[in-house]
């Protein structure tokens, strides 16, 4: 008896864990497979920059030539767009830790970044 309830529990929270997925799934959409595919070199290459606190001209030639070297000829231009991006806009203090910097890397960084000459 004592095993037909957890049988019956056990089921029903699966079901509401499904449709629960289901639900976020639907609104998230579909994960990009390029990010997937390519996040570790993301990590990479930002991670690089911040830690030798580029600024922007030296960081976006050192991108493009990372690039060339690293990325497979047919995704180069979208990764190097998406490395871009993620520098110039989406980049801050609360996601920083994503490309295995510390707070004070980061901030080093961001002075040089923000400097009008660099």
């Amino acid at each position: 008896r004592y095993l037909s309830l957890l049988k019956n529990l056990f089921i029903r929270a699966y079901e509401s864990s499904a449709l629960r997925y289901r639900g976020v799934r639907h609104v998230v959409g579909e994960p990009d497979r390029f990010l997937i595919s390519h996040r570790e070199r993301l990590v990479y290459i930002i991670g690089e920059v911040i830690r030798a606190t580029m600024g922007r001209k030296p960081a976006f030639e050192y991108l493009e030539n990372w690039t060339k070297e690293n990325v497979a000829s047919d995704d180069r231009e979208t990764f190097r767009e998406i490395a871009e991006n993620e520098l110039m806009m989406t980049l801050c203090e609360g996601n920083c830790a994503r490309y295995r910097v510390g707070l004070r890397e980061f901030q080093a960084w961001q002075e040089v970044w923000n400097k009008k000459t660099s």
